[in-house]
């Protein structure tokens, strides 16, 4: 699961000439299983299609395991 936000960036002649995403990357996993295999594969997919290295958050309780991974992503305006 993901959610993200879209904000202006780097802007030039009083107008943006990027939008930056926010992004967050949910990881939910049960108990007892070890999530570092999928966090790393994670981690490494975001970081290779050009995303910043990712903060992790565990926000795990008595139900499950639950991650969250934030990065931006900065993209030119057309």
């Amino acid at each position: 699961t993901f959610n993200s936000t879209a904000y202006p960036a780097k802007f030039a002649d009083d107008k943006p000439t990027h939008i930056g995403h926010s992004v967050q990357l949910h990881y939910f996993c049960p108990t007892g299983v070890n999530p570092d295999t999928k966090i790393t594969a994670l981690i490494n997919a975001l970081f290779a299609a050009g995303f910043s290295y990712p903060e992790i958050q565990n926000m795990s309780d008595k139900d499950g395991q639950h991650f969250v991974l934030e990065c931006e992503f900065i993209d030119a305006v057309n």
